[in-house]
């Protein structure tokens, strides 16, 4: 297969950006000026900030002044965990806590846990990566007056499990306690947050992972009274995110999110290559090692543009990693953010997978460029394992 085209099977990891984005991205990146600057030029340079901002807002069915601009969903998730924190202690010295779950992004664990402490607190989720609502909303209630805030992951960026985020905020509003989701894996959504209802509800989302360029990302804003400033410098931002603003980027970034509004074919797509792929293991007579981890293609709980496969196998994941990287196939075990150390999941030990099981759960995702030429070059490598 080395003569062949490189399959790319990594979407959730980074997706690379469309002909119109690197266009806008282009014209952007040549122009002069800085935005912050008050002459023409940069005035120029404000107003294609501007632009992008009114198509993010859209895109998230907020409004263009709820709209933050960061480099991405780490730096918006770090903003909206520490700056919510900041605000809440400040307010109250005994709101110390913080409620999430196993299962987020290393982005959210690290950085409630640096917060926290000992006073960190994760809501259970059943094997299939669901947050047990039952549970949480006792957490909630019984955490009232010591949470500072919660943060729930709207798609899971390993097995593609969806949350009730709109449940999950009411529940956190009757509490009245801050919400923040990393939304940076959800792609068109679902089960939008309606800002009119949910005042206490933060949205982070990442331009590479919508078919824009890496350096930018938004981190969506319902009340900027209870959030303080992690960044301090010039007051950009509204004050809450100091620096110059990655224009070029931020510019693509508003054409991304337009284009991907637009794009009602995706979920279809990738809901034929993931039957097609789980199909060929619960059939294939040379697959009878393979099974999906998470929740059935299709179940109105998941996302079907990621998928996790556990792959039990006496190879190593190294062995495993190398069959595929080595033919020109893509795929992840794991997370982009730990690809380097091929360990056991985080996120499969959280739903109760052995250490050894959690080391061999192998990650297939989807992008606008995916075809069926991809999913049949995957699953002739995927008998060698």
């Amino acid at each position: 297969m080395n003569d062949k085209k490189r399959v790319y099977l990594d979407w959730a990891a980074g997706w690379s950006a469309r002909s119109e984005v690197i266009d806008q991205f282009a014209k952007s990146a040549s122009s002069f000026g800085n935005a912050s600057s008050y002459h023409q030029v940069g005035l120029e340079r404000q107003k294609e900030i501007e632009d992008a901002r009114e198509k993010i807002a859209a895109y998230l069915q907020t409004r263009p002044k709820n709209i933050i601009f960061t480099s991405g969903g780490t730096e918006s998730n770090n903003l909206a965990l520490q700056g919510i924190y900041k605000k809440a202690t400040e307010y109250d010295p005994n709101k110390k806590a913080i409620i999430t779950t196993p299962i987020e992004h290393p982005s959210i664990i690290e950085t409630a846990e640096s917060l926290a402490g000992k006073n960190l607190l994760f809501a259970k989720v059943d094997k299939n990566g669901l947050l047990d609502l039952n549970f949480f909303e006792k957490l909630l209630s019984q955490n009232q007056t010591s949470a500072a805030l919660v943060s729930v992951q709207y798609v899971n960026n390993e097995i593609g499990t969806l949350q009730n985020i709109d449940r999950i905020a009411a529940l956190c509003k009757k509490q009245k306690i801050a919400f923040h989701t990393d939304a940076v894996q959800a792609h068109n959504f679902k089960t939008p947050i309606d800002f009119s209802k949910f005042d206490n509800a933060f949205i982070s989302i990442s331009a590479h992972k919508i078919g824009g360029v890496s350096g930018a990302g938004a981190l969506a804003v319902p009340d900027f009274s209870i959030i303080a400033p992690t960044i301090f410098g010039g007051g950009h931002e509204k004050g809450l995110r100091s620096g110059s603003l990655n224009c070029a980027a931020i510019s693509a970034f508003g054409s991304a999110a337009e284009i991907i509004e637009r794009d009602k074919e995706f979920e279809e797509r990738s809901l034929a290559f993931a039957k097609k792929i789980v199909g060929a293991i619960q059939t294939d007579k040379e697959l009878p090692h393979i099974q999906l981890n998470g929740l059935p293609v299709g179940d109105k709980n998941r996302v079907n543009y990621i998928l996790n496969l556990q792959i039990d196998s006496s190879k190593s994941v190294d062995e495993l990693a190398y069959i595929f990287d080595s033919n020109s196939v893509a795929i992840s075990f794991g997370s982009a953010c730990s690809a380097k150390v091929l360990g056991p999941s985080s996120v499969l030990l959280a739903i109760g997978k052995s250490d050894a099981r959690a080391k061999h759960g192998l990650r297939v995702s989807f992008g606008y460029k995916t075809d069926i030429s991809d999913i049949d070059a995957f699953l002739k490598l995927l008998k060698l394992v």
